[in-house]
């Protein structure tokens, strides 16, 4: 009789420790899929940082040593050999543009120092 009363609950302790487990997995691995989640989001982050350093910054330099290069050679062209207005365009080439919260001042002034040039050439 004993034996027969309780032979179902056997089978409900058992499905109860089954949920138990599938519960305890199921917690277990969303949270390690978080936690891989936000290792992705760092590695991301230092990708586009290094990504930033190396390579923007490389070029920025490149491009500053560039641009001291071409002042240097404007500096050592012959001054005998161009007139005043030349000069003054070659120059305002390497003007560095005012702070007035304008940034089409440069190209204004550069234009017309542009125009300045090919207006003497003809």
């Amino acid at each position: 009789f004993l034996l027969a009363n309780l032979e179902g609950d056997l089978f409900v302790a058992l499905n109860y420790v089954q949920d138990l487990f599938h519960e305890e997995t199921h917690h277990m691995l969303h949270r390690a899929h978080l936690e891989n989640e936000l290792l992705f989001i760092l590695y991301l982050l230092t990708v586009t940082c290094l990504w930033y350093g190396v390579l923007f910054r490389g070029v920025s330099n490149s491009a500053d040593k560039e641009l001291n290069r071409a002042r240097d050679f404007v500096t050592r062209i012959p001054l005998q050999v161009m007139t005043a207005r030349e000069m003054t365009s070659i120059g305002a080439i390497f003007v560095e543009p005012e702070k007035n919260g304008r940034d089409d001042d440069c190209v204004d002034r550069n234009s017309s120092a542009a125009s300045d040039y090919t207006g003497s050439a003809v």
